[in-house]
């Protein structure tokens, strides 16, 4: 038990037992979480809090533990080969931690793990920052991953490629689903609203000249009624390339990877352009008309 993570008796009960004689002791964290890091370390055990909500936790927990396992055991090879040779035990735990510390403190960095300063920091250690699902499930079927599953005994290679095409499939069948979802809500709830508050504008703007002349001041009215139309001009074009980029990457024979890569580098960008305008809209149009529940709405109870 090298690291145990076990609590000292008596007046050291605040520090740690490490196994490792040369070491100072360490002290135990009191705090209950760490919110800056993405694999935290609480005190006497490192929490992992990177699958949301809608995910199991299942999969992550298998390729932790693999990782784990596959760790314990290399270790564990290299310490019981140094017992063999007769050296002693202490010195072979301190050396081999100095080793593992050496070849791995790239990965140390004590400041907030969701900084773009960490994303640059990370960048200029060399280590890898997959940002997206796609990027991540390219990197799966990868041949020192796949060496760590067969080596530990949790997959082989066809099984671990059968996941992989199952997780890109889900990918591209949930962003599909999204995307048509997008286009309906855009053409028949969205659309129609801010169209009838345009035209209650145009008209206001109508009835105020009428009623005034040409000494009316409808700057007002005309800034918001241009903010408006551009507004409708922007989502009614966004829906259709969105509409139309979704139907051409079905009607093509691609992988299931390219499949995946189409939907995320033309379909979501479609998706976000189009929701830009629609959530402005949202802050624009009389209540009265807009048809759907503000985010304000949902957040607070008036």
């Amino acid at each position: 038990n090298i690291i145990s993570g076990k609590k000292r008796s008596g007046k050291n009960a605040t520090t740690m037992e490490v196994g490792v004689t040369a070491l100072p002791h360490l002290p135990k964290d009191a705090t209950d979480r760490n919110r800056t890091s993405p694999f935290a370390f609480t005190g006497n055990k490192f929490e992992f809090r990177a699958v949301g909500s809608a995910q199991s936790i299942a999969p992550a927990n298998m390729a932790l533990n693999t990782i784990v396992a596959q760790s314990l055991n290399e270790i564990a090879t290299r310490l019981e080969k140094d017992i063999k040779a007769g050296k002693d035990f202490n010195a072979s735990v301190q050396a081999l931690l100095q080793d593992l510390f050496t070849e791995h403190k790239a990965i140390i960095f004590n400041g907030n793990g969701y900084s773009e300063e960490w994303q640059k920091e990370a960048e200029k250690r060399g280590l890898p920052n997959l940002t997206n699902s796609v990027d991540a499930l390219e990197k799966f079927t990868d041949s020192k991953i796949v060496k760590v599953f067969e080596k530990v005994g949790v997959f082989n290679a066809r099984e671990v490629e059968a996941r992989r095409e199952i997780l890109l499939e889900n990918y591209t069948t949930t962003v599909s689903i999204e995307a048509l979802l997008a286009v309906d809500m855009g053409r028949t709830i969205i659309l129609p609203a801010a169209i009838k508050y345009q035209t209650e504008l145009a008209l206001s703007l109508n009835a105020v000249k009428a009623a005034l002349g040409e000494k009316a001041d409808v700057t007002a009215q005309k800034e918001l009624l241009d903010t408006v139309t551009r507004l409708v001009t922007d989502l009614k074009k966004n829906l259709s390339a969105l509409d139309a980029a979704r139907s051409e990457i079905e009607a093509t024979d691609s992988s299931a990877l390219n499949k995946a890569k189409l939907y995320r580098d033309k379909v979501l960008p479609l998706m976000k352009a189009a929701r830009k305008a629609a959530d402005e809209l949202e802050t624009i149009v009389d209540d009265e008309i807009w048809p759907l529940p503000k985010y304000r709405e949902m957040l607070f109870i008036y």
